[in-house]
């Protein structure tokens, strides 16, 4: 079933604002279209940015109706599960507590807390065009709009307030939707808080670390650091040139788990590299890295720490359409794979995706492209799941999910918000 949508007024005056960017900005790519394709002919311009152009315009040609507000196309995938809002609910072998999520909700981006039977406890309303009115347009010429960007990795705080990765932002939100800190650097996906109550996010090719206020306290470069540590290989694999890592997640080690892995030192951060298939491992302060696998995930995301000296991967599977769940033992290297799907439950989500393990050792599961979160038992039982359904044939994808105790939020102290926040 549909979703409902806004109001014909309100959807008029976006419709009519985001027109006159689309025209505009249409007309400067054809310009820029029909210049490339001359210069080209006559080697006066470099082939890249003629490709760059053509993909811009390839882009908006497929999602005009997203950047005039009309339909989320760049929010939307086919649905491969049944169902709207909760569709599985196994209350006695469940996880106790409240689902926060972030992703595409009804009609525009959110933050989003449910209850186990899909009620929305809390939400968050995230306008990208609010936390950045100065921004226009990307780089790429991609206009900016609040359906334009992707939530990713995101965190909700005991006082209401939540942190994530949108449109190369790292925001901070209140509990009614007004923005604390923000910094635009180009951060993406994950979003991780060490002990010391900072915070490691990916940023661009690198490593960011930022205070708890926002402050950017350091930047790892990853080549170099590889580089530093003889490992020029791991990224010089095809003639000579440098592959693209796609970095998608940092952890950082904590003092409670790092008893169970020999060798690392609490402080110590996990690494993922996407499209090298690569896992590593290394020490922040002095950038020695510690270990490193590629493989057997194939462009994995989410790499965890856990309580028995292993760490758990998403991985992805993009070229094999069948995503898993699989843990590693640094020391010996044993895998093991913790979840799959089955012909009748398939799982597959061939870019973003997360996982939590929890308490009662089932493990909560973000399958970004089937717009579905999920928990399952260490034995494969689906006992909860939510499906965030579009119309009949597609849903929107959701960037994130954890599940909190009711207990983590003193809801008694957060703000009063105004409606419609």
């Amino acid at each position: 079933m549909p979703t409902t949508r806004t109001g014909a007024g309100s959807r008029w005056h976006r419709i009519k604002d985001a027109l006159a960017k689309a025209l505009f900005g249409l007309a400067l790519l054809l310009v820029a279209f029909a210049l490339g394709v001359i210069t080209t002919r006559v080697q006066l311009f470099p082939h890249d940015t003629i490709s760059t152009a053509l993909k811009t315009f390839n882009d908006l040609s497929a999602h005009w109706k997203n950047d005039l507000g009309l339909v989320p196309t760049r929010h939307l995938k086919p649905a491969r599960h049944p169902g709207q809002g909760v569709t599985i609910r196994k209350p006695a072998k469940m996880q106790p507590g409240l689902t926060f999520m972030v992703g595409f909700f009804d009609d525009g981006i959110a933050g989003r807390l449910i209850d186990a039977d899909g009620k929305v406890v809390h939400a968050w309303p995230i306008r990208f065009t609010e936390i950045w009115p100065e921004i226009d347009a990307d780089a790429d010429g991609t206009p900016v709009t609040d359906w334009n960007a992707l939530a990713h990795g995101a965190m909700a705080f005991p006082d209401g307030s939540i942190l994530f990765t949108i449109g190369q932002s790292l925001v901070k939100l209140d509990a009614c939707g007004e923005v604390v800190w923000k910094d635009r650097r180009n951060y993406h996906h994950s979003v991780d808080q060490a002990d010391d109550g900072t915070f490691w996010v990916p940023l661009a090719d690198h490593i960011a670390h930022v205070s708890a206020d926002g402050e950017l306290l350091d930047r790892i470069w990853a080549q170099q650091m590889m580089e530093r540590n003889g490992l020029e290989g791991v990224y010089f694999v095809q003639n000579g040139r440098r592959a693209r890592p796609h970095p998608n997640d940092v952890e950082i080690l904590s003092a409670e788990l790092a008893p169970a892995f020999p060798l690392f030192e609490a402080g110590d951060a996990v690494y993922s590299m996407r499209d090298l298939n690569l896992i590593i491992v290394f020490d922040p302060e002095t950038r020695k890295v510690k270990w490193f696998q590629h493989g057997p995930w194939l462009r994995q995301h989410d790499p965890d720490f856990l309580p028995d000296g292993r760490i758990s991967i998403f991985n992805n599977r993009r070229f094999r359409d069948a995503s898993n769940i699989i843990a590693i033992d640094p020391v010996t290297r044993e895998t093991e794979i913790l979840y799959q799907g089955t012909r009748k439950q398939p799982f597959f989500s061939d870019v973003g995706g997360k996982h939590q393990h929890l308490a009662n050792g089932n493990i909560l599961i973000t399958s970004f492209t089937e717009g579905r979160v999920f928990e399952v038992t260490p034995e494969g039982e689906i006992v909860w799941q939510f499906i965030n359904r579009y119309d009949e044939d597609r849903v929107l994808m959701i960037g994130n999910a954890i599940r909190y105790d009711e207990s983590y939020f003193d809801r008694s102290t957060w703000p009063a918000c105004p409606a419609g926040a």
